[in-house]
Formats: C-alpha cells, sequence, structure tokens
C-alpha cells in the first residue's frame, strides 16, 4: 500500500519541479526515467501475476512477491533521485 501512495506523491512533487521548466525530466535525467518506467512495469506485472496466483502457495509466489517489493522500491529511488542534487542523488541510488 505504501508504494500505491508514495509513487503519486513522487510524481506530483516532479510536475512541480518541472513545470516552470522547457525540459522534461526525460531530457535531464534520461537513464533513471527509463528505469522508472521498466520498473514500474515489472511492478505491475508483478501485481498481476500475483494475483492471478493467489489462491496457489507455491515458492513462485514468494519470488514475485520479492519482486514486487524490489520493483516498488526501485521505481521510488528513481524518482526520488531526480529530485535531489547529483551527489545526494549518488547516494540515493547506492543505497
Amino acid at each position: 500500500m505504501i508504494f500505491l501512495f508514495l509513487v503519486p506523491v513522487m510524481l506530483g512533487l516532479l510536475q512541480v519541479e518541472y513545470q516552470s521548466k522547457n525540459v522534461s525530466p526525460f531530457d535531464t535525467h534520461p537513464i533513471n526515467m527509463w528505469v522508472f518506467l521498466a520498473a514500474t512495469c515489472i511492478y505491475c506485472t508483478g501485481l498481476a501475476t500475483n494475483l492471478e496466483l493467489q489462491n496457489h502457495t507455491t515458492t513462485h509466489s514468494k519470488i514475485i512477491s520479492h519482486v514486487i517489493l524490489s520493483s516498488g522500491a526501485l521505481t521510488l529511488v528513481t524518482l526520488a533521485s531526480v529530485l535531489f542534487p547529483c551527489l545526494i542523488r549518488w547516494l540515493i541510488l547506492c543505497f
């Protein structure tokens, strides 16, 4: 549930940050934004797969849960890294 709350908040902050600029985050931070999109797709695919396998308690559902958690965290980290200065951005990404 935290990811469902924090991602829209981070997107809103990103929109406020870039609203008065003539460039987009894809122009200034292309790698971060493409990683964000890939992680979001993996997160959504994992959620859909988890819903399909909800009735089955297999090792696959545990792996999928880890993939969902990891991709959700990567989504938040890449969005947060765009909002911070360069030194803090690298610290966030390394963490």
